[in-house]
């Protein structure tokens, strides 16, 4: 597999977030088959991979909106580290079969995923994306449509137990390369989550680096 360093720059996407435009046009992809395959191999070549993020909770109910950013890396297939920049500087990591962490202001302590609810979702989608099991479950529905600029990948949750909690999730993926740009996840028609990721690196040894402490 490659290791040297792929950067993706979003020129198409530069003026614009994945998710900031609900009007954006797509036409459904009737057979999926090549279009899947590709997002498969894309996946099945990441070994590890660093990006910048920015994470926005949405209450409807209540209109509350709520958002952070920073830098996500992940070495394949159990090493996490989400390290926020803002609205605070803090790090949680996810280190092999160890406890997961926070560390905050040098401070190290245990974490528990199940504290936050919608950061536990979004870990699992993004677990189930990166093993390609979220491309062929039997808990899902999965219709798949391409834009301009895009292809996403919208997804009915048919578990009965699930779909108690969520309604839809979208995954975005860039049409140059087939890579994650974003997640959007609709819980109860009253919470929306969306996740977007950029300047991807991908097979960057220093990424390895940022589990060494």
């Amino acid at each position: 597999m490659n290791k040297l360093i792929l950067f993706i720059t979003f020129t198409l996407l530069a003026s614009i977030s994945c998710f900031s435009q609900e009007d954006i046009n797509f036409d459904k992809i009737e057979d999926n088959s090549e279009l899947k395959s590709k997002l498969i191999s894309k996946v099945e070549s990441i070994n590890n991979i660093s990006c910048d993020f920015r994470l926005t909770y949405n209450d409807k109910l209540s209109g509350d909106k709520e958002t952070s950013s920073g830098i996500y890396y992940s070495i394949l297939p159990k090493q996490i580290k989400w390290e926020y920049k803002t609205p605070s500087e803090y790090s949680i990591v996810f280190n092999k079969k160890a406890r997961p962490i926070i560390i905050d202001n040098n401070e190290i302590n245990p974490y528990s995923i199940s504290s936050d609810p919608n950061f536990k979702i979004l870990n699992q989608i993004i677990a189930q994306y990166f093993d390609t099991s979220i491309f062929d479950s039997n808990s899902y529905s999965t219709t798949y449509f391409k834009g301009t600029n895009l292809y996403l990948m919208r997804i009915i949750v048919s578990d009965s137990k699930s779909s108690n909690l969520i309604q839809s999730i979208e995954l975005r993926f860039n049409k140059i390369d087939y890579g994650l740009l974003g997640i959007k996840v609709n819980i109860n028609n009253m919470e929306i989550i969306t996740l977007e990721f950029s300047q991807r690196f991908i097979n960057n040894k220093s990424t390895k680096e940022e589990f060494n402490n």
